[in-house]
């Protein structure tokens, strides 16, 4: 034994060590490694499944690659046909060379495909059925139906897919006529045999429930030496006792955890297929031709193999139900102890809740009196002593008008009312509730008092108001933004529609802006923004205007029932109030002040404008205003299409 003393040396090898095996790991799970194994599975498979032939052809009454077909795509997916097509197509090509017939190349390319086409059809269609109906490869043989949809779709896909392959065996001669048929069956056949022999032990082992299961060793050794006895007297001195394998699989599904008693199948079908190929056995006996021998003996198989499946499904339902019965009833028992525990304690904890909760609740009886006030409700309220020491609750007598009526309502609907605002004025501000009401039912069912829950919202209804406002700001120049202009142009538009009154819209860009701002610097722009907007501001006086920064150096004015000549009038003002603010502009190439343009549009709203009409106007004019030398405003009047400077 070798032992390396030098740490950095062991380190070295330790590193190139996990360095192959996570290379290693990684070539495993590779795509294209997975199709070769794929391929070279099909391949071995084909040539075990050929050592049972007994027809022209190399027909055979157990088809293997039909299961490693079936197992590859329901594991890997529809991916998988890449490697079933290329194992398929490499052996079955140089197997039909090897026949002894003298085939072309084309038919033996045409017998190829049609047998790529039956291994890809059949296993496609049966794994596309079974992964569409079953979300877990486990749960295909839990239940009876679900082994009969498996048997049914593996039948099915293998009788059409086989149609194809067969034909052309028998268009080229190596099929002769009178076994034709027996041909078809057995080639359909050995495939859905093959799948519910093979399949059902191999799921079951994949399942994480099958890999869990232990199963005493003394009870496999039995059952294997019952099996072998019966098979050496059945397949070798050939006496008439098949009959014995029924309660010896039977009583393996009793004793046995799957896939014991699906392996143990397995094995019976390949001792007694290979028995009877080699002319042993009782079924040889039954009929002299050996093609008929076979299908006798896959029938058997096959009916054993289906009543093994359905009686585990039987059991495993039984033991599912029976599970799921003792579970349901250990739940009930629980949860009759947890409800009979926190009954006594359920009066103690409401009481504690009502009466700490921070929101004010209260109950009603019928007649609309309070029985039931929590210490919210009570502080906030007055509370006096009646003369038979009864509490009487006094709450303010609009709020209790309003709980009064909407309790009524409760009791004649049954019907509880939740989340409604509800607006209480006072010698203050008022405050908002959001009032929730709900019935209480006696045993018969009938509304005998009636519970509310409130909660006062005043400050975030009026932290709403504060946070709407400032939505509708801009946060540089604390005027109205973009989206309190869409807001109010949408309103004034309806309004002005309906009492067809014109509108005008200014719009005002600030000239050569960004040589201000390379010039002064960002700071001193933003400073100019804002003396701007207070300017645009202090232009309008009526509440339907609106002043608003509309995006960069960019501002409206908004004009309500305003005629061309008013909006006029307004843009010259306003451009003359900026030109006095003598912002200085030293680069500016209008004059060495902060100055504007104004574009001016007005029409009156119909049915057949739209908003953004007005503002496509406005917009133009401010071009044409810029155009012409900036410093100045231009009008466009809609209705009459009259432009001026």
């Amino acid at each position: 034994m070798i032992r390396v003393s030098n740490p950095l040396l062991k380190c070295t090898l330790i590193n190139n060590y996990s360095f192959s095996v996570v290379t290693f790991s990684k070539l495993v799970k590779h795509p294209v490694f997975c199709q070769l194994a794929i391929a070279i599975s099909y391949i071995l498979a084909i040539k075990f499944s050929v050592s049972f032939a007994s027809l022209p052809g190399e027909l055979t009454p157990l088809w293997l690659p039909a299961v490693v077909g079936l197992i590859a795509i329901l594991e890997l997916g529809n991916t998988a046909l890449i490697g079933i097509i290329l194992g398929t197509s490499i052996e079955n090509y140089f197997a039909l060379n090897e026949l002894s017939l003298d085939l072309s190349f084309s038919a033996i390319l045409i017998l190829t495909l049609a047998i790529v086409f039956n291994e890809a059809v059949n296993v496609f269609i049966c794994a596309t059925w079974l992964r569409r109906r079953h979300k877990s490869l486990s749960s295909i043989f839990q239940t009876v139906k679900s082994i009969s949809e498996f048997l049914g779709i593996s039948l099915i896909s293998s009788s059409i897919s086989a149609l194809l392959p067969v034909f052309f065996f028998y268009v080229y001669g190596i099929i002769p006529i009178n076994n034709l048929l027996v041909s078809w069956l057995v080639w359909f056949l050995g495939a859905s045999l093959a799948q519910l022999i093979f399949v059902p032990p191999i799921l079951f082992w994949r399942s994480p429930k099958g890999q869990q299961r232990k199963t005493a060793i003394w009870e496999i050794i039995v059952f294997v030496g019952l099996a072998t006895l019966v098979s050496y007297f059945v397949f070798y001195k050939n006496y008439d006792l098949e009959y014995l394998f029924l309660p010896l699989l039977v009583g393996s599904v009793f004793r046995l955890e799957q896939p014991l008693p699906q392996v143990l199948v397995g094995i019976l079908s390949l001792v007694g297929i290979f028995a009877t190929v080699n002319g042993y056995g009782s079924f040889v006996g039954e009929t002299p031709h050996p093609t008929l021998s076979l299908l006798l003996l896959e029938s058997f198989i096959a009916v054993y193999a289906v009543t093994i499946l359905i009686i585990s499904a039987i059991l495993s339902e039984r033991k599912a139900i029976t599970q799921t019965l003792h579970s349901t009833l250990d739940f009930l028992e629980e949860r009759v102890f947890d409800r009979t525990s926190k009954l006594l304690q359920t009066q103690l904890v409401l009481d504690t809740f009502i009466d700490t909760a921070p929101l004010a609740m209260a109950i009603l009886d019928k007649d609309l009196n309070l029985i039931k006030v929590n210490n919210f409700l009570a502080d906030l309220q007055q509370r006096q002593e009646s003369n038979d020491d009864i509490p009487e609750y006094i709450i303010n007598p609009k709020l209790h008008q309003e709980i009064v009526s909407k309790c009524q309502l409760i009791l004649d609907s049954k019907q509880e009312n939740i989340n409604e605002e509800m607006y209480v004025p006072d010698t203050n501000s008022g405050s908002t509730w959001l009032m929730s009401y709900f019935p209480i039912i006696d045993e018969q069912g009938r509304v005998f008092r009636v519970g509310f829950i409130g909660l006062d919202i005043s400050d975030r209804k009026r932290l709403e108001l504060i946070l709407q406002k400032q939505a509708q700001l801009d946060g540089l120049t604390q005027i109205a933004n973009r989206r309190k202009f869409d807001e109010v142009l949408e309103r004034e538009w309806l309004r002005c529609q309906r009492d067809q009154t014109p509108l005008s819209l200014l719009i005002f860009d600030i000239d050569h802006f960004k040589i201000y701002n390379d010039t002064y610097g960002h700071v001193q722009g933003d400073e100019c923004l804002i003396r701007i907007a207070q300017v645009l501001k202090k232009q309008i006086g009526r509440t339907t205007d609106l002043a608003a920064r509309y995006g960069g150096e960019e501002f409206i004015i908004l004009l309500s029932n305003t005629d061309l000549d008013g909006a006029c009038y307004i843009s010259k003002r306003t451009l003359k109030a900026i030109r006095e603010l003598k912002i200085p502009h030293q680069n500016s190439p209008v004059i060495p002040f902060v100055t504007s343009s104004c574009g001016v549009a007005t029409c009156i709203p119909n049915k057949h404008l739209d908003m953004a009409y007005l503002i496509d106007r406005a917009d133009k004019a401010l071009y044409q205003a810029k155009s012409q030398g900036r410093n100045q405003a231009f009008t466009i009047e809609s209705e009459e299409n009259r432009e001026s400077a």
